[in-house]
């Protein structure tokens, strides 16, 4: 579906640059306007199907927000903008239920909503478990976190909630109270960590009789954040809860990193190990069929020499891109180094094995590889070495996969070698 925006400020120069900037960057269509009457007009009209709405809180002919409480009204995710806040304004806003408020004021107001924006859409994605016994507290929080685009589930209790988790692997955070029936929230937290790390999702705590031991006794059992119950306003729990994300999106991202190849985006060395190993261990238990094949690009070290290695790069982005349609994602397809790719495949039988691997060589030799509009194309060509062996390592199946890699070249390179 396509992003629409309703922009409303009466301002010439800040609704320009506000318009320019989300179109430039975010390449989302604006509709602007100036007033309440405009706000209604244009939401009166079926054809306009906002996805959020930005708006300023003062207007000339809304000094009240009531233009807020109309596009609200609509179910229109909405962020506000002020030039001023006072306590009162501040209460006034967040009673609104708006996914965020920012100062006009500030040097960067326009990067700032573009940073909500983005946070907006990005919330669509994640998934937030709510647990509590409290059907009040629930509804509460669940509106708290629906005006932030979050997807919700709820259950009342640490029994209850188990098979959700083991049911939407991908919840990203768990909000939960410390008083419930069966487990409280301090052993619901440590049931949790025995099977999910920090890495995958967060635990924030909550509690009407919270104190300072309690929250350590939740942070030592492996929560991320505390909050008390009777303290907290929406913008302390939006802020705990953007913060414990961030921190499990920063472990994730630098995760991949260390498992990615920098060049070809394919995974690495180390991926193919530790993935591979997992893989080793579950066919010697379940009877699995594993194959592992060494792909090697023929006369490599000439594509260099002759054209140099930002055209080699080139040479081993294209044969990577090739890689990753022909193979399934059960599959792992991995560059080792250099010119040299690994896959290890599950349950094809050698029949299959053959024509995937043969299909392969085919595509990457008929293939022309463009480096620069005035040169002429080029192609390469590849050498396979394929195992089907029953060894106890991954490191023997490479080892295996790269001996009939090996006869491969020998025996006059563009072919396979399958035992």
């Amino acid at each position: 579906m396509e992003e629409l925006y309703l922009l409303v400020e009466d301002s010439e120069l800040f609704g320009r640059q506000i318009k320019k900037k989300i179109e430039e960057e975010l390449h989302r269509d604006v509709v602007w306007v100036k007033t309440l009457a405009d706000t209604k007009y244009i939401l009166s009209d079926n054809k306009y199907k906002f996805t959020a709405a930005l708006l300023d809180y003062i207007l000339p002919d809304s000094s009240h927000g009531e233009h807020v409480d109309l596009v609200l009204g609509k179910g229109i995710p909405t962020i506000v903008f002020t030039g001023d806040i006072t306590g009162e304004l501040r209460n006034n806003i967040w009673k609104k239920k708006v996914a965020d408020y920012l100062l006009k004021d500030d040097p960067k107001c326009i990067d700032n909503i573009i940073s909500s924006v983005l946070r907006l859409e990005k919330n669509r994605e994640i998934i937030i478990l709510i647990v509590d016994d409290s059907e009040l507290f629930r509804k509460v929080i669940s509106e708290l976190l629906y005006s932030q685009q979050y997807r919700v589930l709820t259950a009342k209790n640490a029994v209850e909630a188990m098979p959700i988790l083991n049911k939407y692997e991908d919840i990203k955070v768990i909000i939960s109270d410390y008083n419930m029936p069966i487990l409280n929230g301090v052993e619901f937290c440590r049931a949790v960590r025995k099977k999910w790390s920090r890495e995958t999702k967060g635990f924030i705590g909550i509690s009407s009789a919270g104190d300072g031991r309690m929250a350590a006794d939740f942070i030592k059992s492996g929560a991320d954040d505390f909050i008390v119950k009777q303290n907290f306003v929406n913008e302390e729990l939006y802020h705990r809860l953007n913060k414990c994300i961030e921190s499990i999106d920063l472990i994730q991202a630098a995760k991949k990193v260390a498992i990615t190849d920098f060049l070809t985006g394919l995974p690495n060395r180390r991926y193919f190990f530790d993935v591979g190993e997992k893989l080793l261990a579950s066919s010697k238990r379940d009877n699995i069929i594993l194959t592992c094949a060494m792909i090697d690009i023929d006369f490599f070290k000439k594509v260099n020499d002759t054209y140099g290695h930002d055209v080699g790069d080139i040479v081993l982005i294209e044969i990577a891109e090739i890689l990753k349609k022909t193979f399934r994602d059960s599959d792992i397809v991995a560059r080792m180094g250099g010119e040299e790719f690994a896959v290890m495949t599950v349950n094809l039988n050698p029949e299959n094995l053959t024509e995937k691997f043969e299909g392969l060589r085919e595509e990457i030799e008929k293939t022309k590889i463009s480096y620069d509009i005035k040169e002429p194309e080029i192609s390469v060509t590849v050498s396979t070495g394929i195992s089907s062996e029953k060894l106890q390592t991954v490191d023997d199946l490479l080892k295996k996969a790269d001996e009939l890699l090996y006869e491969a070249k020998e025996t006059g390179r563009n072919k396979i070698v399958m035992k």
